[in-house]
């Protein structure tokens, strides 16, 4: 269709540069009166002006627009290509549990892996869907936090954001204890584990996708990018890659 139309457009400024030229024949050979000529020869000069620059408009345009494709040809589908094979499904200020597919992949997989400094306050503005997920049955959620007892850790994390003294230390252990009050049913499987390494990110891993957002260097709190992951069932994604990394803290890992 492109074609067609940059055809009928050579087309019609060919018609216009012929008509013009015909004008200026007359204008010449056969008009006697001299201002009827003039604007003949005017009006056909600025026919010919025109048409000759909408051709030459039209093929700047084509290739321009020729040089836009293959910069995105080049540039712009193998970043695309990567993304997709990496699995990168949203990248958010959040972590988006809110959003349907997010939120309904919480609550159906089948397991649920959790790893923060301490989760008291993530756990605490999503309390509501963490209640809907303890009271279904055969549903594994894991905690994996900072270790208490890890006094390299805890000092650092507690110098970064600017408390003092035990802060972390009793706020993990209260929330632990906060947490195994929430199950409600039977036959939901609830598990704790801490680990002594200092966390350098937090992560959500469900059936489907894999969440995660790092921390500022700097001391405070600021937003960060939290970046979402589906799993595509590739051994070489990024899903697998925190997978493997959450399995090797629940190996290494502090039951509790």
């Amino acid at each position: 269709m492109k074609k067609n139309k940059n055809l009928k457009i050579y087309l019609l400024a060919a018609f216009v540069i012929v008509f013009s030229f015909i004008l200026l024949y007359i204008a010449f050979s056969y008009v006697n009166d001299q201002i009827i000529k003039e604007i003949l020869k005017s009006v056909s000069y600025s026919l010919i002006t025109a048409a000759l620059f909408t051709m030459i408009g039209n093929k700047l345009q084509r290739d321009i627009n020729e040089e836009n494709l293959r910069n995105l040809i080049s540039e712009k589908i193998p970043f695309l290509l990567s993304l997709n094979e990496a699995g990168l499904d949203k990248i958010d200020t959040s972590f988006p549990l809110k959003e349907l597919k997010y939120c309904n992949d919480f609550l159906a997989s089948d397991e649920v892996v959790i790893v923060m400094n301490d989760g008291k306050r993530f756990f605490s503005n999503n309390i509501d869907l963490f209640r809907k997920r303890f009271a279904l049955k055969n549903k594994k959620t894991t905690f994996i936090l900072l270790d208490p007892d890890t006094p390299d850790s805890i000092s650092v994390l507690t110098r970064k954001n600017g408390h003092e003294g035990n802060y972390y230390v009793n706020k993990i252990n209260e929330f632990i204890k906060e947490l195994k009050k929430e199950k409600l049913h039977d036959k939901y499987n609830l598990y704790i584990y801490t680990q002594n390494l200092y966390t350098t990110m937090a992560i959500i891993l469900m059936d489907s996708f894999a969440m995660f957002s790092l921390y500022r260097i700097s001391p405070g709190q600021d937003i960060v990018p939290h970046f979402i992951y589906k799993n595509t069932r590739n051994e070489n994604s990024e899903y697998m890659r925190i997978k493997n990394d959450v399995n090797k803290l629940l190996k290494d890992g502090t039951k509790k």
